[in-house]
């Protein structure tokens, strides 16, 4: 319930009267304030300034005229809801004026009678020159349609225009039964245009609706469709039964007014009114409905203080003024809110909206001033269970959360637990007051997961321990239900109770999927495992390391439970290099053992990623048995290596280890590409050597590439391979040219065996090799082609030039042997004496303090003297004079004349 408090409703003094002027009446309109005045006189000031701080405000004064020297006062003034249109009721009569000529006051004539107690404007219709049609109550309880126009400063008098139809007279005989003789007066009127959709005829329906009030009674005209004013009323006239009595007053005494929250909208779809008499304040609602039908709803009374003056109507609240104080109730739940004492002595209310509500006295006037007048409205709705409302009205967090614990407890009374406990779950109500209501239920578990999961969607993401602790607890109870939903199904007596049980399990196994994708990340993965472990659901403890991408226990369930193409597709999946290389080297053995094409492909392709090497990969393929691959022709550790090679990222490592394969299988072609290929230079050819020495044709190319030249061209020749041998021998490897002669050689000996024409070929075209060189080759009864035979004729000529020339040269060294050996015979006896004082050719001192020379001639010098100088002979009488000599005698002789001096040794 509200308590009352002074805050929402204040005033503030706006306006004093000057002595000698008091304020009768006041109209506020949309623009203009209008006051009546005691000396027959409307002040009309402007709204905006009147309230506002702009100033003074500006001011007209319009006086009426009086026919005779009696008083003209004003009894009451009415206006549209802009204020354009002013009409006054004098005891002179009844006047009319435009605000747009102040100047200019037209009195009425005897059409419009001078009764009027109240008016009722449809604020569509009214334009800056005409009233529109508008709704007027007399004092004898009569009812009338007025419509006043203008045509620039003159009323205008055509009938469309300018006209008073009376339409309901109360006092009728029809009504006498219903008013029981009462004197009737029309007190107050209510017109409003209302709009709806017809979604039948697809058409916009229009009608007014149109309430007035006498001193005893509410009526009601209700529009039956798209009709005007005129025709509604006379259309409900002429059947009076159809006037709908709404509520008679229990008091004695006579009702003062009536006034609604916006009296001036043209469309509404709810409105509320409030009704006082002297001891009693109706407030009631108005609902309006689709087939412009009206009926008034959760009407309730209210008792006010004695000597209660007028009322007015805000939003929320109806202000009820008496002389002394301005009291307020909420017409939500007629709850006194307020009652403020009276500085000044006050008369009547007036007002447009809850922004222009001004208190008037003789000589007062006091705006009043609301502030959060809808603070504590949604605790009144909440109150009457009005829980929507409530929500809407609901100003801050902590108003919402009461709102919902309030509405969780109210569903539960009522049996729908699982919306208690999704409400109290939105809410900040404490666990410990919902979850022993929760858990004293039958299917307790599934409540709780309901309170959970929408706990969870409301806790703050800073709250990161709460949240921690209940994400665990949603996960723990789900967990739970699943099993004994399991146990259910077991033991479930027939099919369709069995297939309900299957359809809960699919959603519960659906949501636990939806809660670890949006919640896994954020949650403690060990206590996460344990609770998971708990239940032995190996499944659902996969999809949480998946989704917290804890890979190395996503692999090890999978090769736990064998799924082995499983782990593979995972592991391909894995984005981090690092994590995926540890996991390979982990579980590749197992894997190249079932899946080895797949696992060998994802190798691949880390390999050309330079991710890894390929000899790193090598003991991962030891326990590949190309036997028990049947998937593909080629072993898959050979395809490895192979590609990787291929590619250029292979290494030693993967080399030796494809060499070992290769030499494994079947056929040389495979090593021998192998070996001749770019990197077969990180190959060891002599492991290379020892592992193929049963395989000739590869021990040649090995033999090659050791540079072991005559070991390979006798290989090539034994497996009888001419070509290879002179492939071999023709090497731009082989620097020297006595190998390559050495190799062509053997070539040539092999071949003039078999194919004396091909040996001479291979002679001919060899630079290497002359035919004198390979004549020994041939046999004495060989048959040689006519177009060697000139070739060979010569080369006989130039052997046998040859062998002479090297007859006369073995005699000369023959004979120099002989000279030689005679030599070394004398050699004992000969000696020779070196006086002491003798000295060195070279230097001149004596040549017995250091190791010296004795030439032939005679001549001695020291060692280091002829080694310093570079002499080969005596320094005195040897080569080295002879040559000065020559220069001497013969230094500018030309060569013809050196030529003849010279002597042939």
């Amino acid at each position: 319930m509200e308590e009352p408090s002074d805050e929402i409703f204040s005033f503030v003094d706006v306006q004093s009267m000057h002595r000698g002027v008091s304020i009768k009446n006041m109209l506020v309109s949309q623009n203009y304030i209008f006051f009546a005045l005691t000396d027959g006189q409307v002040l009309l000031q402007d709204e905006s300034g009147f309230l506002g701080d702009d100033g003074e405000p500006a001011k007209e004064m319009i006086k009426l005229k009086a026919s005779s020297k009696k008083s003209n006062e004003i009894i009451k003034m009415f206006c549209d809801p802009t204020g354009r249109h002013l009409i006054i009721n004098a005891e002179q009569g009844l006047y009319y004026i435009n605000t747009a000529w102040t100047g200019v006051v037209h009195k009425l004539d005897k059409r419009f009678d001078p009764n009027i107690e109240c008016t009722g404007f449809s604020n569509r219709d009214v334009t800056d020159d005409s009233t529109g049609q508008f709704m007027v109550g007399t004092t004898d309880g009569q009812v009338a349609v007025w419509c006043i126009s203008i045509a620039g400063k003159k009323l205008d008098d055509r009938k469309d225009r300018l006209f008073a139809t009376p339409m309901i007279s109360l006092r009728s005989k029809e009504n006498n039964n219903l008013l029981q003789k009462h004197s009737v007066s029309i007190v107050s009127c209510n017109v409003q245009k209302l709009v709806t959709y017809d979604e039948d005829d697809e058409e916009v329906l229009e009608g007014y609706y149109a309430s007035f009030i006498t001193n005893r009674f509410l009526f009601e005209v209700l529009p039956a469709g798209a009709i005007s004013l005129t025709d509604t009323v006379r259309a409900h006239a002429e059947r009076h039964k159809t006037l709908i009595f709404s509520y008679q007053t229990s008091s004695d005494k006579s009702a003062r007014s009536v006034v609604a929250v916006h009296p001036n909208n043209d469309s509404c779809d709810l409105d509320s009114i409030a009704w006082m008499a002297d001891r009693q304040l109706l407030v009631a609602t108005l609902a309006f409905s689709d087939g412009m039908t009206q009926a008034i709803t959760e009407s309730r009374t209210i008792d006010l203080p004695e000597g209660a003056i007028s009322c007015y109507m805000t939003d929320y609240h109806v202000l009820v003024m008496t002389e002394s104080k301005l009291y307020g109730y909420s017409t939500r739940d007629s709850t006194q809110v307020c009652a403020i004492p009276l500085e000044h002595t006050l008369t009547g209310i007036a007002g447009y909206d809850c922004d222009r509500i001004l208190l008037y006295g003789p000589k007062n006037v006091v705006a009043i001033v609301i502030a959060d007048e809808d603070r504590h409205q949604w605790r009144i709705l909440m109150e009457q269970c009005k829980f929507a409302e409530a929500m809407a009205n609901a100003r801050t967090e902590a108003d919402m959360h009461q709102i919902r614990e309030r509405l969780g407890n109210h569903l539960f009374n009522q049996g729908r637990l699982a919306a208690a406990a999704r409400c109290w779950g939105s809410c900040a109500v404490p666990v410990e007051r919902v979850v022993p209501k929760l858990m004293m239920e039958a299917d307790s578990t599934a409540l709780l997961i309901v309170y959970l999961q929408t706990k969870v969607k409301y806790v703050k993401p800073s709250a990161r321990t709460q949240l921690a602790a209940l994400r665990i607890w949603l996960m723990e109870c789900m967990l739970a239900r699943m099993t004994v939903l399991e146990l259910r199904e077991t033991y479930a007596k027939t099919a369709a109770e069995k297939e309900q049980i299957q359809r809960d399990l699919a959603d519960l196994f659906k949501a636990f999927r939806q809660f670890v994708e949006k919640n896994a990340a954020s949650m403690d993965r060990r206590t996460a495992y344990d609770v998971i472990g708990a239940h032995n659901r190996p499944e659902l403890l996969r999809l949480f390391a998946e989704r917290t991408k804890h890979h190395e226990e996503v692999m090890a369930l999978l090769m736990a439970s064998q799924q082995y193409e499983g782990a593979q597709a995972y592991l391909e999946k894995i984005t981090d290099t690092k994590m995926k290389l540890a996991l390979i080297e982990r579980y590749a053995g197992d894997l190249v053992e079932v899946v080895p094409y797949q696992l060998v492909t994802m190798l691949l392709s880390l390999v050309m990623n330079g991710a890894v090497t390929p000899g790193k990969l090598v003991p991962h393929l030891l326990r590949y048995k190309a036997e028990n691959d049947l998937t593909s022709a080629e072993p898959q550790n050979v395809r490895l290596l192979r590609e990787s090679m291929s590619y250029g990222m292979a290494d030693s490592t993967s080399l030796h280890y494809l060499l070992t394969l290769y030499a494994q299988l079947s056929g040389d072609d495979n090593l021998l590409l192998l070996i001749g290929s770019p990197d077969a230079r990180l190959l060891d050819m002599h492991y290379s050597l020892r592992l193929c020495k049963d395989r000739p044709k590869v021990v040649t190319r090995i033999y090659q590439a050791l540079g072991m030249w005559k070991d390979s061209v006798e290989g090539a020749l034994a497996l009888g391979d001419v070509d290879q041998a002179m492939e071999i021998a023709g090497s731009t490897a082989i620097s020297s040219s006595a190998v390559k002669k050495d190799l062509w050689t053997m070539i040539v000996r092999y071949v003039s065996q078999t194919d004396v024409s091909r040996t001479l070929e291979i002679v001919k075209s060899c630079e290497h090799l002359q035919l004198q060189d390979v004549l020994q080759f041939f046999k004495a009864f060989d048959v040689i082609d006519n177009e060697f035979k000139d070739t060979i004729c010569e080369s006989l000529k130039q052997y046998s030039h040859d062998s002479e020339r090297f007859r006369k040269k073995m005699e000369v060294s023959i004979e120099a042997s002989d000279r030689l050996r005679g030599e070394l015979r004398s050699l004992p006896a000969r000696r020779v004496t070196v006086p002491a004082d003798a000295a060195c050719s070279l230097c001149g001192r004596r040549a017995l303090v250091s190791a010296s020379a004795v030439f032939p001639c005679g001549h001695i010098a020291h060692l280091t003297c002829i080694t310093s100088r570079n002499l080969d002979d005596c320094p005195v009488c040897g080569l080295g004079v002879v040559e000065d000599m020559d220069e001497l005698f013969l230094g500018g002789a030309d060569a013809t004349t050196r030529g003849e001096w010279e002597v042939e040794v």
